[in-house]
């Protein structure tokens, strides 16, 4: 019964996606939309997914992961996150990711990097919470802050011949290279239910080579992952379902206590209307923050 509402709560696909599910390693089933465009791409990135595929990926990583760090052959990495702090800032977060051979351990250090760089934010996660990511192309305008504006969105990846960025495949197909849906779901992960072995999105991330951003002359630019915040829609579903039965119950009581009809309806719209718009009030407060 809960799958079967889970399924039907879930968005429509949209128009030339195709949606695949996939189960985490928690046991929950995951789903992504990818454009459609290069049905083979998409065939072929859906085996991936599967646990008989990404076995496959888990030797060759353990593999490497079993080498003497001096072995290594890989170059400094960087996965940029784009986090709002505040009005109309964003801020940029560089994750070095070079010893990097597994989602888990990369999920591990973007949610990391994203509660440091929210700060006190994070505490009213109730009320405001992440929604979506956007691979998004940035411009690096404040060194010292780390300030950042978008310039171009949702689905923004470095060019295939460029040198400064690695990511496979190339091209990036198919788009996105990892769903929203993934990073929400890892980013309200406990960390022990994480696989470090499993490689499926690492690869796809478009990470910066040798050197980060924030150490070249500004104006620069780069690619990387904005995270979009929204209100929490299930605590403010709650809120107001809440409100509501007080409402009901105060109503009732005082009608019956007072043998006033008229004031109790007044008491019932009072508490109805009051908590919505303080809530209203926080969440535009807190999107300010």
């Amino acid at each position: 019964m809960i799958r079967l509402w889970t399924r039907i709560s879930r968005p429509r696909v949209k128009k030339g996606f195709r949606r695949i599910e996939w189960l985490c390693d928690c046991g929950s089933t995951i789903y992504g939309d990818f454009d459609n465009s290069d049905s083979q791409a998409v065939n072929d990135f859906a085996k991936r997914t599967t646990p008989k595929e990404t076995n496959v990926s888990n030797l060759a990583h353990a593999a490497l992961a079993s080498q003497p760090p001096g072995l290594q052959p890989y170059p400094s990495k960087y996965l940029a996150l784009c986090v709002n702090t505040g009005g109309i800032y964003k801020t940029l977060g560089e994750i070095e990711v070079s010893a990097v051979r597994s989602d888990g351990h990369l999920f591990n250090l973007m949610k990391k990097t994203y509660h440091d760089l929210r700060g006190f934010r994070t505490k009213f996660n109730f009320l405001i919470k992440p929604v979506e990511i956007q691979f998004v192309l940035f411009n690096l305008w404040n060194i010292r802050e780390g300030f950042i504006s978008i310039c171009d969105k949702p689905k923004s990846i470095p060019p295939t011949n460029t040198n400064e960025y690695e990511y496979t495949p190339r091209p990036l197909v198919p788009l996105p290279p990892m769903p929203s849906e993934v990073f929400l779901h890892y980013l309200e992960h406990e960390d022990k239910d994480l696989c470090l072995t499993k490689s499926v999105w690492t690869p796809r991330l478009p990470l910066r080579l040798h050197k980060r951003i924030i150490e070249c002359d500004i104006p620069t630019y780069g690619w990387g992952i904005h995270v979009i915040e929204g209100p929490n829609r299930s605590a403010v579903f709650w809120i107001v379902i809440t409100a509501i039965f007080g409402s009901i119950l105060a109503s009732i009581l005082w009608s019956s206590l007072r043998n006033d009809i008229q004031g109790g309806i007044g008491i019932g719209t009072l508490i109805i209307a009051v908590p919505p718009v303080i809530m209203t009030a926080f969440l535009f407060r807190l999107s300010s923050l």
